[in-house]
Protein backbone atom coordinates (compact mmCIF):
# COMPACT_ATOMS: atom_id res chain seq x y z
CA UNK A 1 0.00 0.00 0.00
CA UNK A 2 2.30 2.34 1.13
CA UNK A 3 4.92 1.48 -1.65
CA UNK A 4 1.62 2.34 -4.39
CA UNK A 5 1.19 5.52 -2.63
CA UNK A 6 4.80 6.69 -2.78
CA UNK A 7 4.53 5.74 -6.69
CA UNK A 8 1.69 8.11 -7.35
CA UNK A 9 3.56 10.97 -4.90
CA UNK A 10 6.17 10.25 -7.44
CA UNK A 11 4.48 10.01 -10.74
CA UNK A 12 2.69 13.25 -10.03
CA UNK A 13 5.94 15.13 -9.07
CA UNK A 14 7.34 14.37 -12.50
CA UNK A 15 4.06 15.39 -14.32
CA UNK A 16 4.88 18.78 -12.51
CA UNK A 17 8.16 19.29 -13.37
CA UNK A 18 7.44 18.08 -17.30
CA UNK A 19 4.64 21.49 -17.12
CA UNK A 20 7.04 23.70 -15.42
CA UNK A 21 9.93 22.80 -17.90
CA UNK A 22 7.40 23.03 -20.74
CA UNK A 23 5.69 26.17 -19.63
CA UNK A 24 9.22 27.30 -19.23
CA UNK A 25 10.42 26.29 -22.68
CA UNK A 26 7.56 27.89 -24.16
CA UNK A 27 7.83 31.33 -22.61
CA UNK A 28 11.68 31.35 -23.78
CA UNK A 29 10.27 30.48 -27.26
CA UNK A 30 7.62 33.48 -27.38
CA UNK A 31 10.92 35.64 -25.96
CA UNK A 32 11.59 38.24 -28.53
CA UNK A 33 13.90 41.18 -27.73
CA UNK A 34 12.43 44.81 -28.50
CA UNK A 35 13.54 46.42 -32.17
CA UNK A 36 16.05 49.17 -31.46
CA UNK A 37 14.91 52.79 -32.48
CA UNK A 38 15.84 54.02 -35.60
CA UNK A 39 18.78 56.92 -35.17
CA UNK A 40 19.77 59.68 -37.59
CA UNK A 41 16.72 60.51 -38.72
CA UNK A 42 16.70 62.83 -41.59
CA UNK A 43 14.21 64.85 -44.02
CA UNK A 44 15.84 66.08 -47.38
CA UNK A 45 13.48 68.16 -49.40
CA UNK A 46 13.76 66.89 -53.18
CA UNK A 47 10.79 69.59 -54.88
CA UNK A 48 8.08 71.77 -53.91
CA UNK A 49 5.98 68.42 -53.56
CA UNK A 50 8.29 65.37 -52.48
CA UNK A 51 11.25 64.57 -49.92
CA UNK A 52 13.45 61.75 -49.31
CA UNK A 53 13.33 60.76 -45.47
CA UNK A 54 16.04 58.29 -44.46
CA UNK A 55 17.47 57.05 -40.92
CA UNK A 56 19.67 54.11 -39.77
CA UNK A 57 18.26 50.76 -38.85
CA UNK A 58 19.31 49.66 -35.36
CA UNK A 59 18.11 46.74 -35.14
CA UNK A 60 17.59 42.61 -36.70
CA UNK A 61 14.47 42.05 -36.14
CA UNK A 62 11.53 44.84 -37.13
CA UNK A 63 8.45 43.64 -39.31
CA UNK A 64 8.63 47.31 -40.94
CA UNK A 65 9.26 50.45 -40.25
CA UNK A 66 6.57 53.40 -40.06
CA UNK A 67 7.83 56.71 -41.31
CA UNK A 68 5.28 58.95 -39.60
CA UNK A 69 4.35 62.48 -40.67
CA UNK A 70 2.93 65.09 -38.26
CA UNK A 71 0.89 68.50 -40.11
CA UNK A 72 -0.62 70.98 -37.48
CA UNK A 73 -4.08 69.40 -38.82
CA UNK A 74 -2.98 65.67 -39.36
CA UNK A 75 -0.65 62.91 -38.99
CA UNK A 76 0.55 60.45 -42.04
CA UNK A 77 1.67 56.89 -41.62
CA UNK A 78 3.93 55.52 -44.68
CA UNK A 79 5.04 52.19 -44.67
CA UNK A 80 9.03 50.99 -45.21
CA UNK A 81 10.31 47.35 -45.40
CA UNK A 82 12.24 45.59 -42.90
CA UNK A 83 15.87 45.44 -43.77
CA UNK A 84 18.77 42.83 -43.55
CA UNK A 85 20.80 43.25 -40.34
CA UNK A 86 21.36 46.67 -38.97
CA UNK A 87 23.36 49.93 -38.81
CA UNK A 88 21.90 50.09 -42.77
CA UNK A 89 20.84 53.64 -43.81
CA UNK A 90 17.75 53.34 -45.40
CA UNK A 91 15.22 55.60 -47.33
CA UNK A 92 11.63 56.88 -48.42
CA UNK A 93 10.92 58.62 -51.30
CA UNK A 94 7.05 60.62 -50.59
CA UNK A 95 6.05 62.35 -53.74
CA UNK A 96 2.97 64.48 -54.39
CA UNK A 97 3.08 65.95 -51.25
CA UNK A 98 0.83 69.24 -49.86
CA UNK A 99 2.41 72.35 -48.58
CA UNK A 100 3.05 72.64 -45.16
CA UNK A 101 5.60 72.13 -42.39
CA UNK A 102 6.08 68.43 -40.97
CA UNK A 103 7.69 66.52 -37.93
CA UNK A 104 8.95 63.72 -39.01
CA UNK A 105 9.42 60.50 -37.02
CA UNK A 106 10.57 56.43 -38.21
CA UNK A 107 9.35 53.88 -35.78
CA UNK A 108 10.76 49.97 -36.00
CA UNK A 109 8.02 47.62 -35.88
CA UNK A 110 6.95 44.44 -34.40
CA UNK A 111 3.70 42.93 -34.17
CA UNK A 112 3.87 42.98 -30.06
CA UNK A 113 5.72 46.12 -29.70
CA UNK A 114 6.58 49.87 -31.95
CA UNK A 115 9.98 51.48 -31.16
CA UNK A 116 9.76 55.23 -32.60
CA UNK A 117 13.60 56.91 -32.81
CA UNK A 118 14.14 60.67 -32.94
CA UNK A 119 12.71 63.00 -35.05
CA UNK A 120 13.73 65.72 -37.64
CA UNK A 121 11.34 68.69 -39.23
CA UNK A 122 10.57 69.95 -43.00
CA UNK A 123 8.79 72.27 -45.06
CA UNK A 124 7.62 71.51 -48.67
CA UNK A 125 6.01 73.71 -51.19
CA UNK A 126 7.23 77.38 -51.75
CA UNK A 127 8.34 79.56 -49.29
CA UNK A 128 5.90 81.95 -48.14
CA UNK A 129 5.40 85.47 -50.37
CA UNK A 130 3.62 88.86 -50.01
CA UNK A 131 1.97 88.98 -53.43
CA UNK A 132 0.20 85.68 -52.55
CA UNK A 133 -3.57 84.95 -54.38
CA UNK A 134 -6.41 85.01 -52.07
CA UNK A 135 -7.45 81.64 -50.68
CA UNK A 136 -10.36 80.09 -52.11
CA UNK A 137 -13.74 79.91 -50.58
CA UNK A 138 -17.11 78.28 -50.44
CA UNK A 139 -15.65 74.47 -51.62
CA UNK A 140 -18.69 73.09 -53.40
CA UNK A 141 -18.78 69.63 -55.33
CA UNK A 142 -21.31 67.62 -57.42
CA UNK A 143 -21.40 64.00 -59.17
CA UNK A 144 -20.88 64.06 -62.38
CA UNK A 145 -19.82 60.88 -64.17
CA UNK A 146 -18.88 57.66 -62.16
CA UNK A 147 -16.39 58.62 -59.86
CA UNK A 148 -15.71 62.03 -60.66
CA UNK A 149 -16.72 64.93 -58.67
CA UNK A 150 -16.62 68.09 -59.94
CA UNK A 151 -14.85 70.59 -57.47
CA UNK A 152 -16.63 74.01 -57.10
CA UNK A 153 -15.02 77.07 -55.34
CA UNK A 154 -14.86 81.52 -55.40
CA UNK A 155 -12.46 83.54 -55.64
CA UNK A 156 -12.35 86.90 -56.15
CA UNK A 157 -9.96 86.87 -59.02
CA UNK A 158 -6.09 87.55 -59.50
CA UNK A 159 -4.47 83.85 -59.09
CA UNK A 160 -2.55 82.70 -62.12
CA UNK A 161 -3.72 79.12 -61.47
CA UNK A 162 -5.72 76.99 -59.09
CA UNK A 163 -4.06 73.61 -57.94
CA UNK A 164 -6.25 70.87 -56.22
CA UNK A 165 -5.25 68.26 -53.38
CA UNK A 166 -7.34 65.10 -52.88
CA UNK A 167 -6.56 62.49 -49.77
CA UNK A 168 -8.41 59.21 -48.65
CA UNK A 169 -7.67 57.13 -46.29
CA UNK A 170 -5.24 54.89 -48.35
CA UNK A 171 -3.30 57.92 -49.30
CA UNK A 172 -3.70 60.49 -46.44
CA UNK A 173 -0.97 63.14 -47.60
CA UNK A 174 -3.26 64.94 -50.18
CA UNK A 175 -2.06 64.27 -53.86
CA UNK A 176 -2.18 66.99 -56.76
CA UNK A 177 -4.92 65.76 -58.51
CA UNK A 178 -5.96 68.71 -60.66
CA UNK A 179 -4.39 72.12 -62.55
CA UNK A 180 -6.67 74.54 -63.74
CA UNK A 181 -5.87 78.95 -64.61
CA UNK A 182 -6.75 81.56 -62.91
CA UNK A 183 -9.90 82.21 -64.90
CA UNK A 184 -11.64 79.01 -63.86
CA UNK A 185 -13.52 78.40 -60.37
CA UNK A 186 -14.17 74.45 -61.29
CA UNK A 187 -11.92 70.97 -61.88
CA UNK A 188 -13.03 67.58 -62.19
CA UNK A 189 -11.44 64.75 -59.91
CA UNK A 190 -11.11 61.09 -60.75
CA UNK A 191 -11.33 58.31 -60.30
CA UNK A 192 -13.38 58.25 -56.59
CA UNK A 193 -14.60 55.18 -55.28
CA UNK A 194 -17.98 55.09 -53.92
CA UNK A 195 -18.28 54.54 -50.18
CA UNK A 196 -14.87 56.59 -49.51
CA UNK A 197 -14.73 59.82 -47.47
CA UNK A 198 -11.93 62.30 -50.07
CA UNK A 199 -10.56 65.14 -48.37
CA UNK A 200 -10.31 68.01 -51.40
CA UNK A 201 -8.55 71.59 -50.83
CA UNK A 202 -7.91 73.41 -53.63
CA UNK A 203 -4.64 75.79 -53.17
CA UNK A 204 -4.38 79.40 -54.92
CA UNK A 205 -1.18 80.85 -56.54
CA UNK A 206 -0.63 84.32 -58.08
CA UNK A 207 1.84 85.28 -61.16
CA UNK A 208 5.49 85.82 -59.60
CA UNK A 209 4.68 85.15 -56.09
CA UNK A 210 6.03 81.59 -54.73
CA UNK A 211 3.26 81.45 -52.48
CA UNK A 212 0.19 79.17 -51.94
CA UNK A 213 -2.98 80.42 -50.66
CA UNK A 214 -5.43 77.20 -49.46
CA UNK A 215 -9.33 76.69 -49.04
CA UNK A 216 -10.59 74.91 -46.24
CA UNK A 217 -11.01 71.04 -47.25
CA UNK A 218 -13.62 70.03 -48.47
CA UNK A 219 -15.17 66.02 -47.68
CA UNK A 220 -16.62 64.25 -50.38
CA UNK A 221 -18.09 61.13 -50.76
CA UNK A 222 -20.28 59.40 -52.66
CA UNK A 223 -22.89 56.67 -51.86
CA UNK A 224 -22.23 53.15 -52.08
CA UNK A 225 -24.13 51.91 -55.53
CA UNK A 226 -22.91 55.17 -57.04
Amino acid sequence: MLRSIARLIASALTAASLTLVAAGTAQAALFIPAPTAPGSVRAVVMSASSVQVNWVDRSTNETRFIVRLNRSDHVFDFNGAAVAGSGTRTALNLTDIAPGAYVTTVCAVLPSETQCGMHTTFTVGPPPSANTAAAPSQLSFTRVGAGTARISWAHPGGAASFLVYVASPDHPVPMLAATVAGSERQADVFPLLAGVSYRVQVCATASGATGLSCSAQLNVAFPLGF
